[in-house]
């Protein structure tokens, strides 16, 4: 039954969705054209055609620029510690980095590190602001041996 409602949930991504999203980011967000075009790799004269087809034809990777467009929309309306904790969690695990490390480079407590990724509303909002700025940082170093 439960394998049911995954598939129920699961949504097919079109190329009509990528130009509504993509529109909704500069319509909503008021994302520079320039800027996403540049981003995408796709002509500004493409983005402001709001052609699907040509955005297609006109994208060297499309799976990547759709991916790019939905992720940054996502960030428009994700639950930030939930996007924290992910990217603590990509740290942790991925790369090793221990929560006695972050924490250290934190000055919080490691139990506050491992909370955040488990069960973020015991940790302050103090605690979680100076988390964070370690894991941005340390993230922004780090994602170039990702694959």
């Amino acid at each position: 039954m439960k394998d049911m409602q995954d598939v129920q949930d699961v949504q097919v991504i079109t190329i009509k969705n990528v130009m509504e999203t993509l529109q909704l980011l500069i319509e909503k967000y008021k994302f520079n054209i320039d800027v996403l075009s540049k981003l995408l790799d796709v002509k500004k004269e493409v983005i402001l055609s709001k052609d699907e087809k040509k955005l297609f034809e006109d994208s060297k990777d499309f799976s990547k620029m759709s991916d790019l467009i939905f992720m940054i929309e996502l960030s428009g309306k994700d639950d930030a510690d939930f996007k924290i904790g992910a990217f603590l969690q990509v740290l942790l695990e991925y790369h090793s980095i221990s929560a006695e490390t972050i924490a250290l480079m934190s000055g919080v407590s490691e139990k506050e590190v491992s909370d955040l990724v488990g069960n973020p509303k015991l940790v302050s909002l103090e605690s979680k602001y100076k988390i964070s700025k370690t894991v941005m940082a340390l993230r922004f170093f780090f994602k170039e041996l990702e694959p």
